[in-house]
C-alpha cells in the first residue's frame, strides 16, 4: 500500500489503529527509557516482518505532527508533544 503523504487529506485524517498502536508504544518507550525504540523493537512490537513497514507508519506518524524523526540519528524519534488524534492516548 503507497501512501500519498503529499496530500493534505492525510494530514486532515486521525491515526489508524495501527499508527495509534506505534505512537503509544513510542510514546512508552521513552518515558520508561528516555530513549526512542529502535526499528527492530518497532516491528517486533507490531508483529511486522518489514522496516519498511515501519518506516511507512513513521513517515504518517511525522507527517501528521505526532512525531519528529532526527534525520541520521541513531533512536532518533521524538514525540512533539501532543496528539489531537489521539483523543486520551
Amino acid at each position: 500500500m503507497t501512501v500519498d503523504y503529499q496530500s493534505r487529506e492525510v494530514e486532515a485524517r486521525p491515526l489508524s489503529p495501527r499508527q495509534l498502536q506505534l505512537y503509544k508504544y513510542i510514546r512508552r518507550y521513552i518515558e520508561r527509557r528516555g530513549v526512542a525504540p529502535t526499528l527492530a523493537e518497532m516491528a517486533t512490537h507490531l508483529n511486522v516482518t518489514s522496516s519498511g513497514t515501519v518506516h511507512e507508519y513513521l513517515s504518517a506518524l511525522e507527517w501528521k505532527g505526532v512525531i519528529e524523526r532526527i534525520p541520521l540519528a541513531t533512536r532518533g524519534i521524538v514525540v512533539t508533544g501532543g496528539c489531537p488524534y489521539c483523543g486520551a492516548a
